[in-house]
């Protein structure tokens, strides 16, 4: 049985988007905080939420100011994977 990486890690005092813990890939060494995968969040906004169904330029729109745009100083870690959007 494979763990996610949201159950393998312990993010004590940082906050990521919710619902999207399966996006999360890993967890930085230094810091400690939670990274996430780009690619995961924008395929979910398009499978999930009617309002981006098939539209990436949206969802990427979405990802841009309401997700990625939210300023902390306990805010993951966003990271391009290079995949293709599903």
């Amino acid at each position: 049985m494979t763990l996610k990486a949201v159950d393998r890690f312990e993010f004590e005092g940082f906050e990521g988007p919710d619902g999207f813990d399966d996006c999360i890939i890993g967890k930085d060494y230094h810091t400690g905080r939670p990274v996430y995968c780009i690619e995961k969040i924008i395929s979910q906004l398009m499978q999930t939420e009617n309002a981006f169904e098939d539209d990436m330029e949206k969802a990427m729109e979405h990802f841009d100011f309401n997700i990625a745009g939210v300023r902390s100083d306990q805010e993951p870690i966003w990271v391009w994977m290079g995949e293709d959007y599903e």
